[in-house]
Order: C-alpha cells, then sequence, then structure tokens
C-alpha cells in the first residue's frame, strides 16, 4: 500500500515467480483521495478472509469520531485486490486507537482467516478479541475470549504479536 502525493492510496502487487523472486510491482487497487481517509489512521493486515485460497487484504480505519471499522478487500485471480468493503464497526469511543494490537489467523479451524486483537484497559487488564470471518470475507462482532489480570503484570509494550 502506497500513499501518493495527491492523496490517493494505491495497492501495489509483486507476484512471485518459479525462481523464488518477484515480478514487477503493479498497482492493482487505487483509493481515490478523500479528506475523510486519512494515512495515519490504517493499520493493514492480510490472510485468506474468505477461504478461497488467495491472500486477501484487511484493513482497521480509525475515523474522526474514534469509530473503528474492519474492512476487507479480496484477492483475485490475477494477484490483484478488489475495493474495500467495510464489514464490522468498533462504536465511537470504545476502543483507543493506541490500545490495541492485532494478529490474524484460522482462530476456529473453519478455513477462513479470522482477526484477534489484545487491547489494554485502562485498569490495567489486557484482553483478548476475535472477529470470526464469514464466508465472504468480511467479519462478525469482535468477542471477548480472555482477560488477563492487571495483577498479572504484563507490560503492554513487551507484547509483541506476530
Amino acid at each position: 500500500m502506497y500513499y501518493q502525493a495527491d492523496g490517493s492510496i494505491t495497492m501495489h502487487t509483486a507476484l512471485a515467480n518459479a525462481s523464488g523472486g518477484f515480478a514487477a510491482f503493479t498497482g492493482s487497487l487505487t483509493v481515490p483521495a478523500s479528506a475523510s481517509w486519512k494515512w495515519d489512521a490504517i493499520r493493514l493486515t492480510t490472510g485468506d478472509f474468505n477461504g478461497d485460497g488467495r491472500d486477501d487484504a484487511g484493513m482497521l480505519y480509525r475515523y474522526n469520531d474514534e469509530s473503528i471499522e474492519l474492512f476487507t478487500s479480496l484477492g483475485n485471480a490475477s494477484g490483484g485486490f478488489g475495493t474495500f468493503t467495510g464489514s464490522y464497526k468498533l462504536p465511537a469511543n470504545s476502543w483507543k486507537w493506541n490500545s490495541f494490537k492485532t494478529i490474524t489467523g484460522d482462530h476456529n479451524g473453519d478455513g477462513r482467516t479470522d482477526v484477534a486483537a489484545m487491547y489494554y484497559q485502562a485498569d490495567g487488564s489486557i484482553t483478548m478479541h476475535t472477529a470470526l470471518a464469514n464466508s465472504g470475507g468480511g467479519f462478525g462482532a469482535f468477542t471477548g475470549s480472555l482477560t488477563v489480570p492487571a495483577n498479572a503484570a504484563w507490560h503492554w509494550d513487551a507484547i509483541r504479536l506476530l
């Protein structure tokens, strides 16, 4: 993903070749410049969100009202990407942008990549939430699955998700 000087954002793809290298990058999707889209309000992730065998792009986007929406751009057979489509939106001021870290994986074993998020609560506890992918490549609501209590003394800055 590349932020252009005119404010547009372009997804580029470099397809792998048989020798282990890559072909030249080609632009596969351009999001037009918009006053409502800000580069520093985007977090990207990847995975096969619809279970079709091709990787897709996922994007968490923070709006001005502090709501956060989860978007998907499905990969296609030519190695490019489709338009970003929103599927789940956290209400305004429900999560602070710098208080969560995401990781993707097929967390429920259904063949589709899900998004999980660790969230640092104001009381010092850390909660894990999962948004399960559906067959269309979108996501359901984040649901809590684990809480690390504040007295466990986990240091938020020492946590890295792969």
